[in-house]
């Protein structure tokens, strides 16, 4: 009786492990990174990868980009990969939606009933030329007010 029972773990133990989903082991993995990790007002912003299965790159898989700010969806794009298994996406930081700080850009993928992701961040800062201008038309008006 002891041996049945131990075959019967053994059986339900070996088939749940060879018909386990295999997330965690699947080879499947996408990069993701911007030409820049800070931006002005009006720059373009460049995002690139690669998704590959085991080390290889994979061509014409989907890959969507969500770029989000503190507050809000920024951006959002669908490409494919070409060939060597690369995606890449371009778009310029402008609009009353572009607000200084940080944003995050997700990148996913579901391939072989797996959703692959991957994540970076980059800065949205202030000119130093438009404080520059700021603290020169200032000193301008305090010397006009002050010596007139």
């Amino acid at each position: 009786m002891k041996r049945l029972i131990c075959a019967m773990i053994s059986v339900i133990l070996f088939l749940t492990f060879c018909l386990m989903p295999r997330a965690y082991a699947s080879g499947w993995s996408i990069t993701v990174q911007t030409n820049k990790p800070h931006y002005y007002y009006g720059d373009k912003v460049n995002i690139s990868g690669i998704l590959t299965y085991n080390g290889y790159p994979v061509q014409s898989i989907d890959i969507s980009i969500i770029v989000k700010s503190s507050n809000s969806t920024y951006h959002i794009r669908t490409v494919t990969t070409d060939a060597n298994g690369e995606y890449s996406d371009t778009f310029t930081l402008a609009g009353p939606s572009a607000i200084l700080g940080t944003y995050t850009v997700n990148v996913t993928s579901n391939v072989a009933d797996l959703m692959v992701t991957n994540q970076t961040t980059f800065q949205l800062v202030q000119a130093a030329y438009i404080t520059a201008v700021f603290v020169m038309v200032w000193l301008i008006l305090v010397w006009l007010f002050l010596f007139r």
